[in-house]
């Protein structure tokens, strides 16, 4: 005879916690919307998901250099246009604005008896002075108060300060103090140029890796050799955005 089976409540309730974690889990990974399945079959999709594809993101064509250089020449060209048809249709008279004609006259003439040519060397020659002088200013200053706490200190405030000075307001002073000369002008050049490079020093010689510069005091490196070394290598970015 055959002994009957007896289920102990352990197993049974085994059984049914199974059950219904199987039903929770099923009823958790069906879509929103979609009523859950009965026990033992298979969930149903969400028909409005079916046949959707994941987005792919947009890919842009790299045009030809030739269509980028044509595109950039559209601006310009219509710039002239504009000022040739203004000036032939009178909307530009001469006395507003002369017509492209008559600049292309006027360089011809004044290239051909040698004007145009010697005002050009004074023009570069003089915002070349100025440029170098207002350079090195800034590069100095930008060095001295970000690499050196007393220059900061010292320093950094009043050219703060005097960097916020209009550069027109300073004109009349400089044609008072130095006369309508070349050094007045050059002066101008220089002072414009010289608050710009101070900034873009200072910050790139301040933003410069510590690490790199006590690594180099470790091995006896002096501040020249530092500066030389690591600090403006370090801060090229900063100097080369100043310019």
């Amino acid at each position: 005879m055959t002994a009957p089976t007896t289920t102990t409540p352990t197993a049974t309730s085994a059984a049914s916690a199974t059950a219904t974690s199987a039903a929770s889990t099923t009823a958790s990974t069906t879509a929103p919307g979609v009523p859950p399945a009965p026990a033992g079959e298979k969930p149903v999709d969400d028909p409005g998901t079916a046949g959707l594809v994941s987005p792919r993101p947009p890919v842009r064509r790299a045009r030809s250099r030739t269509r980028s250089l044509t595109v950039r020449a559209l601006g310009p060209v219509a710039l002239l246009g504009l000022w040739w048809v203004s000036s032939a249709t009178g909307l530009l008279t001469p006395d507003v604005l002369a017509s492209p004609a008559q600049v292309i006259g006027a360089v011809g003439e004044l290239w051909g008896n040698g004007q145009l040519p010697d005002a050009l060397a004074t023009s570069l020659t003089r915002s070349g002075i100025g440029l170098v002088i207002g350079l090195a200013a800034g590069l100095t200053l930008g060095i001295t108060t970000g690499f050196t706490r007393l220059g900061d200190e010292l320093l950094d405030s009043s050219l703060q300060t005097l960097r916020t000075i209009p550069f027109l307001s300073l004109v009349p002073l400089f044609m008072v103090w130095f006369g309508i000369n070349e050094t007045a002008k050059i002066l101008l050049i220089a002072v414009a140029t010289t608050f710009p490079m101070y900034v873009s020093t200072s910050g790139g010689v301040r933003n410069t890796d510590r690490k790199l510069v006590e690594a180099m005091r470790s091995f006896g490196l002096g501040r020249l050799a530092i500066v030389r070394q690591v600090v403006l290598p370090g801060a090229l970015p900063s100097l080369l955005a100043g310019l």
